[in-house]
C-alpha cells in the first residue's frame, strides 16, 4: 500500500511541474513602466492604458496603442483601481498581459502591480 502511495503522489507531482511552464508562459510582465495615458471604452465598459515603454503584443493583437481590460474580465474593477491609484500617485507600474488573448483587439490586461 505504501508504494502505490508513493506513485501516487510521484505521478501527481510529476504532473504539476510539466504543468508549471505552461502557467507562467501564460503572460508576459512589462515594467517598471509609468502610465502615461488611461482611456475609456467608447460606449461600452473598458479602459485601456498606455505607458512610456512600447506596447508589449505577444499575442499578436490588431491595435498596438494602449493594453485594454474590458468589464466582463475576471479582475477588472481591481485592474481599474490599481490603475487610477498609480497615475494619481504617480508611481511606476508593471503591466501583467496574456500571451494568448486580446480584449477586443488589443493586448489583455490580467494583471498590475503598482511598484516601490
Amino acid at each position: 500500500m505504501k508504494n502505490h502511495l508513493k506513485i501516487q503522489l510521484l505521478s501527481i507531482l510529476l504532473a504539476a511541474i510539466g504543468f508549471a511552464p505552461l502557467c507562467a508562459s501564460a503572460q508576459t510582465g512589462v515594467g517598471p513602466v509609468a502610465i502615461t495615458g488611461l482611456g475609456t471604452g467608447w460606449g461600452e465598459d473598458a479602459f485601456g492604458i498606455s505607458t512610456a515603454e512600447p506596447i508589449a503584443n505577444p499575442a499578436g493583437c490588431a491595435t498596438v496603442s494602449s493594453y485594454r481590460a474590458i468589464s466582463t474580465s475576471s479582475g477588472y474593477k481591481t485592474f481599474l483601481a490599481t490603475a487610477l491609484t498609480a497615475v494619481s500617485s504617480g508611481q511606476k507600474v508593471t503591466v501583467i498581459i496574456h500571451n494568448t488573448q486580446c480584449a477586443e483587439g488589443w493586448p489583455m490586461i490580467i494583471g498590475i502591480n503598482i511598484n516601490p
